[in-house]
């Protein structure tokens, strides 16, 4: 890659401590347009150590944060973002990086340090607020509030029409339905879904199948749970 190598000759030729963090950015970060996660954190984490404070480096304290993220290094991805967080408290990747920690607890089933970020956090734009109702949402789901986490489903949809996690949430809310019997109005969102050639499509066919026979429809509930057994895309093929 050109930028690598010409970066490379930066990094031999300069000695302004700038200049060699902003180089060794650049490394990393054409290393990680490569896939080579390996380099990508090797040049990352060298430009922090040349400068800490750089011109780029709340930008590698992120990249390093997401790359760390990304191959499952949730406590160095923490330790990443937090280091952003506490060094550039007002820099526009300070809210993402507190959203990503939020992401992380999640994913560890740490649903009470979740709630105790996102309830800490206010402001940002239209991209943040979304993001952050997102994974209210979804701690609200994991901890069975279901009807806080129903009421902020619709106030999702409401809000945020044309947001591309629009058909999560309405999934989401449909298995709060099934789970609080509203059996119909489950239905009707699984429906569409399930007919949507989308990566949801197949997992809401199967709740759409099972809100069928919950209420007292057998015979359409068993025709599309045999097509679910026979369509090889499909999670749920052998059940």
């Amino acid at each position: 890659d050109e930028s690598i190598h010409w970066n490379k000759i930066l990094l031999d030729d300069s000695t302004l401590e700038e200049d060699l963090a902003v180089a060794s950015f650049r490394i990393g970060k054409a290393y990680e347009q490569l896939q080579n996660n390996d380099n990508a954190k090797k040049y990352l984490t060298l430009s922090l150590d040349y400068s800490p404070g750089s011109s780029v480096a709340a930008e590698t304290y992120y990249a390093l944060a997401e790359n760390c993220r990304i191959n499952g290094e949730y406590d160095e991805a923490h330790f990443q973002y937090n280091n952003l967080i506490e060094h550039f408290p007002k820099h526009s990747l300070s809210m993402p990086a507190q959203l990503r920690n939020v992401e992380i607890y999640i994913a560890q089933s740490e649903n009470e340090k979740a709630s105790r970020i996102l309830d800490s956090l206010v402001g940002g734009d239209s991209i943040h607020s979304a993001w952050r109702l997102l994974l209210r949402i979804r701690t609200e789901f994991n901890e069975n509030k279901l009807a806080q986490a129903q009421l902020h489903c619709e106030q999702f949809l409401t809000t945020f029409s044309d947001d591309e996690k629009r058909n999560d949430i309405q999934f989401l809310l449909a298995k709060i339905y099934i789970q609080t019997a509203r059996y119909l109005e489950s239905i009707e969102i699984l429906k569409n879904i399930s007919t949507e050639n989308t990566v949801l499509s197949h997992e809401a066919s199967y709740y759409y199948a099972t809100a069928l026979l919950r209420i007292g429809k057998e015979n359409e509930a068993d025709t599309l749970f045999k097509i679910i057994a026979n369509d090889s895309l499909s999670l749920y093929q052998y059940l």
